[in-house]
């Protein structure tokens, strides 16, 4: 899968995802694949930010499909972006 086409599928399932979410008033929890993420609510609007879709392309996956993204433990806070391509 291109790895635009993997970002869109993690933008559809968080919009997918975020209505279950702002039923709660502070910082929404939800589970993706990889673990839970915790985003925020400002304005009435939900938001998680800089949540990784694929495996860091280095080393052995330079030039290669994106691959999934590491599990983690815990609730990872996405409140902000991550940082930008070069």
């Amino acid at each position: 899968m291109k790895a635009w086409a993997a970002a869109l599928v993690c933008g559809v399932a968080a919009c997918a995802l975020a209505p279950r979410a702002m039923a709660q008033t502070n910082a929404p929890v939800v589970a993706t694949r990889s673990g839970q993420v915790q985003g925020a609510i400002e304005d009435g609007v939900a938001s998680w930010k800089g949540i990784p879709f694929a495996a860091p392309t280095v080393g052995p996956l330079r030039w290669q499909a994106p691959q999934p993204a590491a599990d983690w433990q815990g609730i990872r806070p996405a409140l902000q972006y991550s940082h930008d391509c070069m």
